[in-house]
C-alpha cells in the first residue's frame, strides 16, 4: 500500500512566499513515517492577488 499526503495550504511561508525551516520539518515527518508520495503546500506568487 502506498500512502500519499495531499497538498495543503497551511500559510507557513514567509511574506515573500519562500519556504521555511518549519515547512521542511513538517513534510520530513511524513517521509520518515513511510508516506510514498508527498505533495507540498501551495505558496503564493503574488501577494496582492492570492492572499485574503
Amino acid at each position: 500500500m502506498i500512502l500519499a499526503v495531499a497538498p495543503m495550504t497551511r500559510i507557513s511561508a514567509t511574506k515573500d512566499g519562500r519556504a521555511t525551516e518549519t515547512m521542511t520539518r513538517y513534510y520530513e515527518r511524513f517521509g520518515r513515517d513511510g508516506f510514498g508520495t508527498i505533495s507540498t503546500e501551495g505558496i503564493y506568487t503574488d501577494q496582492a492577488s492570492t492572499q485574503g
